[in-house]
This record gives structure tokens, sequence and C-alpha cells, in this order.
């Protein structure tokens, strides 16, 4: 709850007898506060509910979601070709070459598998270049084995 800073309630002219009113969500009022968000949830954290009164009320983000400003009141789910496997973030992770990443709000990065390579922030996974194989379950394009001499891809 919080007092307004003009010790009237409310605009009424009436001085403050009680609070004006709950916090607002994604931010936090600790005894006198003043308005309803004047103390935003940090950055890595958001919450939709309100009368906090303390930042560590507020939630950490959730995986597969980053809380990248203050006073988030949801969390914003990772992009496609990123992924989160933390809580707490400002920031999604890149997928890793020889891994990708299809949808939003991943909490893990996929493996390409056998015959397949990609680069990183991959949506999807390329089948293994023509004169060349891919042995490795996660092959990232700078580790393409080209054939050997004598043999085909």
């Amino acid at each position: 709850m919080y007092c307004d800073n003009s010790g009237i309630d409310g605009g009424s002219g009436v001085p403050n007898i009680e609070p004006d009113g709950p916090c607002d969500p994604g931010h936090f009022c600790p005894a006198g506060s003043s308005g309803p968000a004047d103390n935003d949830c940090p950055i890595g954290t958001y919450s939709n509910l309100t009368n906090l009164t303390h930042s560590e009320e507020c939630f950490d983000c959730t995986v597969g979601h980053y809380c990248p400003s203050a006073a988030m009141t949801t969390p914003t789910e990772c992009d496609p070709g990123d992924f989160q496997n933390l809580t707490g973030t400002s920031a999604c992770t890149e997928c890793h070459e020889g891994y990708y990443c299809p949808t939003s709000g991943l909490v893990d990065e996929l493996p390409c598998g056998v015959g397949y390579f990609s680069g990183p922030g991959a949506t999807i996974c390329t089948p293994c270049t023509q004169g060349y194989y891919c042995p490795s379950n996660t092959t990232n394009t700078s580790s393409l084995i080209q054939c050997d001499a004598g043999l085909y891809c």
C-alpha cells in the first residue's frame, strides 16, 4: 500500500488517514511509499501481483523466458533460435552450433543428429553438404568432414 506524497487523501482535500491503494503489478511498496509504482521489480524478475512490500517478493523469470527490463508483469518467451534453462535472467541464450531451437519458449536446445549440421541460432538443421559427412550428433559448420579421395558422400 502507498500514501501519495501530497499528504492529502486521494486529492480530496482531507489529510491522509489511510493508504491510497495497493502497489501496481511489477512493483513493490516498502513502508513509507508515496506512489504505486515508485519501486520496480528488478531486471530478471516480474510480478503480476499487487501489494508486494519487498523486491524479494518479485518472481525470478522462469525457464524458457527472460525479463529484460524492470517492472515487468509477465516474462517474455525466448524466440525461436534461442533457449533459456536458467531462472532470473534478462536474456536468452542463442542456440549453439550443432543444435537447433525450432520454437519459442524452449528450455533446452536440441541436437541436430547424425547427418545434419547447424550454425549458431539455428531454427532448423541442414542435411550434410554433398561431398562431406556429419558423423556427430552435434556437427557444426566448421566440423563438416570432407570425403576422402576414392570415396563419395
